[in-house]
């Protein structure tokens, strides 16, 4: 296994099904897989999509490491904070030689949320991310993001 380091923390946006941010939402959840190289410094915070049919950005998290390496050393090492099964484990990483496990902690729900139309009004043509983005600090995505964070719940997301 090999920790992944780059130096600068950032913000990342990624997409995962409802059912994962429901297991990140319950703390069932706390390192999430990808079948390709993840390079995050620790400290970065990733906001987190949940795909259609919610299509919202409801959580947020920090990047405690990152982790390369084979599916079985993955699962030996973080199968239990997964949030899936040893079966679906198998069946996402069925052909890959290699993976990625992004250690998080600091898993918060954002409140209000940033619904997908929200984002798409104040970025012309946004799309959520296949893996993940990383948000420029000055990107309207971000300040959205941002404000959203400062907001009691249920205020409206004007004059960004």
């Amino acid at each position: 296994m090999r920790e992944t380091r780059v130096s600068k923390p950032a913000n990342v946006l990624i997409s995962v099904h409802q059912t994962h941010a429901m297991s990140f939402k319950t703390g069932k959840k706390t390192v999430e897989l990808r079948r390709r190289s993840v390079q995050l410094p620790p400290g970065t915070t990733v906001w987190i999509y949940s795909k259609v049919p919610k299509g919202s950005i409801d959580l947020l998290g920090t990047v405690d490491q990152v982790i390369s390496a084979t599916p079985e050393n993955l699962w030996r090492k973080f199968g239990t904070r997964t949030g899936i099964s040893k079966a679906q484990f198998n069946t996402y990483f069925r052909n890959s030689a290699f993976g990625s496990a992004i250690i998080l902690r600091e898993i918060k729900r954002l409140s209000p949320t940033v619904e997908l139309g929200s984002m798409r009004e104040i970025s012309n043509g946004f799309q959520p991310p296949q893996f993940l983005k990383f948000l420029d600090e000055n990107s309207p995505e971000l300040k959205l993001l941002k404000l959203s964070r400062r907001l009691p719940t249920g205020s409206k997301r004007n004059g960004v």
